[in-house]
């Protein structure tokens, strides 16, 4: 295939960019003009392509000779031909043009196909290949004939003389023929290494994806492990789902868990079979039968014995530290009475558990107190039991109670007497409807702060219906019932007043019929006598309560709690037989002079009262403050003179 190799190196040599097809010429007349140029790549003239058309282009009409040279002469600056794909399958066929005298030369010789494509070449370019010299070399051979035939017929398809195209080295060097036949070899061994380099890199390529397939192969296998691992855990998980083991004892987990709930849940221990069931189904997607679930004995059990780990737990814990804190806060559960013990100590506070009381007056809660100081030193150790005791008492910084409740019990003993002196009723207690709800043990003003806290402030009863309607009617300063239980009642009183025409104006157009409740609440508020009471009760938390709450917020020795114990004793003997003072604008508390009042547009509202207003708030106020003389006198006589607390020397 030189002749095609030649002929694409002529249409590069013209510009590729420039063709044109010339109308008119048929494929043939295309490709001899191929040649023509070839020609003229050579060196050869106009006049010589003009010979070798009327010599060998018989199929031409003389008179389209002169049209054909014309053509080729404007097509020299841009090149016209048939495409590269054309050329090529022109070449493959078995029809190929032969000029006159190369058909009956090839016949004589007996060339194939391919030897009578490079013949016509060889005509049209006047110089042989090396294709047809081994061909004819070949057929040299074969017949016997002497070496300078082949010279011979070179001279026939070039048209040129014998002298002219005889090779001297070939006549001369019969082994130049030996060196045509090992270049040819090495283009074929060239052929073939370049063939084995494409194979060396599709196998590159096939290795490449072998190590992808291999690493492939390690990470399924990688996966298999992780699978196998998980199996493994939900295998472990299936095992441990059972509360209690093959022996019928309770697994550590399920005695930790029963623990957790009773301890920190505050869960029931008849509950805590249900719970734990309950949570395994919805939550763990594991079924424990009933049976494999403790008891509510076992539940009591598992109770004791994590109290017991607690206070050892709190018992090294108070020897590690350098000074505690010990609370107490009585509540009431089925009509008794009980006092949840409290441990304050490095920032974190310690439950140890509820003691049951008959009453709750200073000298039980020191017994309780020392009880427990007793049983953390026999849980750290028998032997060493009173040296443990001793060294947590020193250690004991103070010893606190819960006085918001006496206070509160106080007051509302002192209002719930003095209606039933009066044998008078107020509110809702003159109703016919709310005849049958009278409590002789609850003053109206404690029933009427409690209900309207729970229907107006936050968190209220949702079922009342009102909440909404009193957030979008004004912003409201009511506090929850719920909240601070040491000033909630005498703060929600000052709030109360503050807000009471808001109240009647809302409960006033959201009132629906059949409310009782909020009924009850609307009746209390529009009564004098009950707003009396609770001007009295908020002017006594400006003035009493809230100074010595912010007190036991502030950072003062506890040695030195006694002269502000003692200045507020002296304050309320003084507001018992005379109170006038309190309803000063610029009266400063002498337990608390720091105190800053906060929100002072209420307590500005409390004391714009009439004169009449003011001489029964009076009275009220000074009877709650000779009530709390006596609770200061019995709660807190250890800071009073004469007390143990008293002047204690450094």
């Amino acid at each position: 295939d030189d002749l095609f190799a030649d002929l694409k190196c002529a249409f590069l040599a013209k510009g590729r960019g420039a063709r044109k097809q010339i109308k008119g010429l048929t494929f043939n007349h295309k490709l001899m003009l191929q040649m023509c140029l070839l020609r003229d790549e050579a060196g050869k003239t106009w006049s010589d392509t003009e010979m070798f058309l009327q010599k060998f282009c018989g199929e031409v009409p003389p008179h389209r000779i002169k049209t054909v040279i014309e053509s080729s002469v404007r097509a020299a600056e841009k090149i016209t031909s048939a495409s590269d794909s054309e050329i090529a399958a022109f070449f493959q066929t078995k029809v190929v043009i032969q000029p006159p005298e190369v058909g009956p030369f090839a016949a004589d010789i007996g060339l194939n196909a391919a030897s009578l494509k490079d013949c016509c070449f060889s005509v049209f370019c006047s110089r042989p290949t090396n294709g047809l010299i081994l061909e004819l070399e070949r057929f040299r051979v074969k017949n016997g004939l002497p070496l300078r035939v082949l010279g011979t017929w070179l001279s026939k398809l070039t048209g040129e003389d014998d002298s002219t195209h005889s090779d001297p080295a070939l006549e001369s060097n019969p082994n130049s023929l030996h060196a045509l036949k090992l270049g040819q070899k090495e283009q074929e061994l060239a052929a073939l290494r370049r063939k084995l380099e494409d194979n060396a890199g599709k196998l590159g390529e096939k290795c490449g994806e072998v190590n992808v397939l291999h690493e492939k192969l390690q990470a399924a296998n990688s996966s298999n492990k992780d699978l196998g691992k998980e199996l493994e855990d939900l295998r472990h998980q299936l095992k441990s789902s059972r509360a209690n083991d093959e022996k019928g004892h309770f697994i550590p987990d399920a005695i930790v868990c029963v623990m957790t709930l009773v301890g920190e849940c505050e869960v029931a221990p008849e509950r805590c079979g249900a719970v734990i069931q309950a949570v395994s189904r919805h939550v763990c997607r594991a079924h424990i039968p009933g049976t494999d679930l403790p008891s509510q004995r076992s539940a009591l059990r598992f109770a004791d014995c994590g109290q017991i780990i607690g206070k050892a737990h709190i018992t090294e814990t108070l020897l590690e530290a350098d000074h505690w804190d010990l609370h107490t806060d009585g509540t009431s559960r089925s009509g008794k009475k009980y006092v949840s013990q409290q441990v304050t100590v490095d920032g974190q506070s310690l439950s140890t558990g509820y003691v049951p009381v008959a009453t709750e007056d200073t000298t039980t809660l020191v017994d309780i107190s020392m009880k427990l100081l007793e049983e953390l030193s026999l849980l750290h150790g028998e032997k060493e039991s009173h040296e443990t005791f001793l060294q947590m008492l020193h250690q004991l910084s103070g010893l606190m109670s819960d006085m918001c409740n006496t206070m509160n019990a106080q007051c509302k003993k002192i209002l719930a007497r003095r209606e039933k002196e009066s044998g008078e009723r107020f509110g809702k207690d003159l109703l016919a409807q709310f005849r049958s709800y009278h409590s002789k043990s609850e003053s109206s003003a404690s029933r009427y702060i409690r209900l309207t806290c729970g229907c107006l402030g936050p968190w209220g009863d949702d079922k009342s219906g009102c909440r909404d309607s009193w957030v979008v009617h004004c912003p409201s300063r009511i506090s929850s019932f719920h909240a601070n239980r040491f000033n909630n009642f005498f703060q929600a009183a000052a709030s109360l007043h503050f807000h009471r025409n808001h109240i009647i104006d809302c409960l006033g157009v959201c009132l629906s019929k059949g409310n009782r409740k909020l009924e009850s609440v609307f009746e209390d508020c529009r009564s004098d006598a009950i707003d009396h009471q609770i001007i009295a009760l908020g002017v006594l938390y400006f003035r009493v309560t809230a100074p010595y709450w912010f007190l036991l917020g502030q950072k003062i020795h506890y040695l030195d709690f006694y002269k502000y114990v003692e200045k507020l004793h002296c304050l309320l003997s003084e507001f018992a037989q005379n109170s006038s003072p309190a309803f000063l604008p610029d009266f400063i508390p002498p337990h608390n002079e720091h105190f800053t009042v906060p929100d002072k547009d209420i307590l500005l509202y409390l004391l714009d009262l009439s004169e009449e207003q003011r001489t029964e708030v009076k009275v009220i106020l000074q009877e709650l403050c000779a009530g709390l003389v006596l609770v200061t006198e019995r709660q807190l006589a250890d800071f009073l003179p004469e007390g143990r607390n008293h002047s204690v020397p450094e």
